[in-house]
């Protein structure tokens, strides 16, 4: 059974565990307390009603009339109708008096009136001057009573004594009417916990987005993967502190969850929502910034932050790729006209157009295209080459490309990027230079990619990076495929 609800548990909804936990703890509170002043109020009412008895008792016991008759021990019709009066004004089912010999004077029936008192011994101590209650037998049945004695002023000694009392069932009649009147009272109060834990548990759901517990677990590790494996910058903040960052924001603003934001980057004060390009330790960051919204209220702020030299860098890696994807098109589609050129020559017998037209195909032009297409596994590094041809071309710079066996594609992405960035850089640099011819040699080690560029002028050395080396007429630029970059190319190309 016990393993029944467990499993019954584990299955159900949280907004039934909710509303369930809640009704439990509202029923044993309001069931305890119902309990704790069901007893009090017996208690109360048992002590209150023998306190009732015994005043009443004392107005009879102290009552002149009573007195008399008691002293003279003569039975009084004037008596009798007095305790008959005081039982159906006072609610009781009996008032007897009797003296100090037990004969009775007054009874509910009045034929035993004159005969000894029968009953329970509970009055000897109301005859020794004390006043008892009690719940006895008499010859009406059982009934909850009170003895008080009937003191003669004369002789300050106990005359007689007053018996009264009501009937137990009508005596728990009326605590049993009180009981239900609690117990409903109990009912409605439970019916209100249980409505009331209802709208508590929708509520709960509703600020838990419908979800169960399970479900904002999983929504929680499918967001802290999304963030941790992301190539940009996630940063979330709250209360002016950072209350989500991934690696990307660690690295490169040395920010950690908990520290406050504008005190680190003062700069994100005055970034508005939107995207916007700021500058931020000397580098321009491209910054999209949300509310973080709850119920309409603003709790926080959200950043998606990416280097604008990344973005400008996987563009021009796209312009290689779309470069080099033309290149081939291209190469495929002349490829295929000049075999049906070559065909038709040599069908037509004319082989000295043959031979003119095949000389023609193997000029410098070509055979740098070929080389590229044909040696260059990496297409970033193969469309930097065609777009670099293109642009030398542009400019009426001669050019020969030389490329000393196959290229691999060794280099990762980051490694990439930089090697077509300062490419970029150094034929620039030659076009502004004036160069008129240009020699380049592309080759490749077991650990770097070596490129060298020979012009026909004296080249000035201002370049400060330590994997490029320029001398009077030579370029000579290393990107290693390791992590350490030496610190002098020179030594690398003496060895070569």
């Amino acid at each position: 059974m016990i393993k029944l609800l467990k499993k019954w548990w584990l299955s159900t909804t949280v907004f039934t565990k909710i509303a369930l936990s809640i009704s439990i703890v509202v029923g044993i509170l309001v069931s305890t307390l119902y309990i704790i002043l069901t007893i009090s109020q017996y208690h109360n009412m048992d002590n209150s009603y023998r306190q009732r008895l015994t005043q009443i008792g004392e107005t009879i016991a102290n009552d002149e009339r009573v007195i008399g008759t008691v002293r003279s021990g003569t039975l009084s019709e004037d008596i009798v109708n007095y305790a008959d009066h005081l039982e159906r004004l006072n609610d009781l089912d009996y008032i007897v008096i009797f003296g100090s010999d037990l004969t009775r004077y007054t009874h509910p029936n009045h034929q035993l009136i004159g005969k000894p008192y029968q009953g329970d011994d509970d009055y000897h101590e109301a005859l020794n001057g004390q006043i008892t209650t009690n719940i006895g037998n008499g010859t009406m049945g059982r009934s909850i009573r009170a003895y008080v004695p009937i003191i003669d002023p004369n002789t300050k000694r106990v005359a007689g004594v007053v018996s009264l009392g009501t009937m137990v069932d009508a005596y728990y009649r009326n605590i049993y009417q009180s009981v239900i009147f609690g117990a409903l009272i109990l009912i409605i109060v439970l019916t209100l916990g249980c409505i009331f834990s209802y709208f508590i548990s929708k509520a709960i759901k509703k600020s838990m987005l419908g979800m169960e517990p399970i479900d904002i677990a999983r929504v929680l590790q499918e967001r802290k993967a999304m963030v941790e494996n992301s190539f940009d910058g996630i940063l979330a903040s709250g209360d002016g502190r950072v209350i989500v960052n991934n690696h990307y924001i660690s690295e490169h603003f040395n920010l950690s969850v908990g520290d406050i934001l504008t005190d680190k980057l003062p700069e994100f004060d005055s970034i508005n929502y939107g995207t916007s390009v700021q500058k931020i330790f000397y580098r321009n960051w491209l910054i999209s910034k949300s509310p973080i919204l709850m119920k309409n209220d603003t709790i926080g702020d959200f950043y998606i932050i990416r280097d604008v030299e990344e973005i400008e860098q996987s563009i021009q890696s796209l312009h290689s790729a779309t470069k080099y994807g033309q290149a081939i098109r291209n190469y495929h589609h002349n490829y295929l006209n000049k075999l049906h050129v070559i065909y038709g020559l040599n069908e037509l017998g004319n082989y000295e157009q043959l031979k003119i037209y095949l000389d023609r195909l193997l000029n410098e032009e070509v055979k740098d295209i070929n080389a590229i297409l044909v040696l260059v596994a990496n297409v970033n590094v193969a469309g930097v080459l065609l777009e670099m041809s293109e642009n030398f071309k542009a400019e009426g710079i001669k050019f020969k490309l030389y490329i000393s066996g196959e290229i691999s594609n060794t280099m990762t992405v980051a490694q990439t990027m930089k090697w077509r960035q300062m490419v970029n850089r150094l034929y620039n640099y030659l076009i502004s230079s004036g160069v008129s011819k240009v020699s380049t040699k592309l080759i490749e080690t077991k650990k770097s990619l070596i490129i060298t560029f020979t012009v026909d002028i004296n080249l000035i050395n201002d370049w400060k990076e330590n994997n490029v080396l320029v001398t009077d007429r030579l370029i000579v630029y290393y990107q290693s495929y390791e992590k350490d970059v030496p610190s002098n190319v020179s030594n690398i190309t003496n060895r070569r």
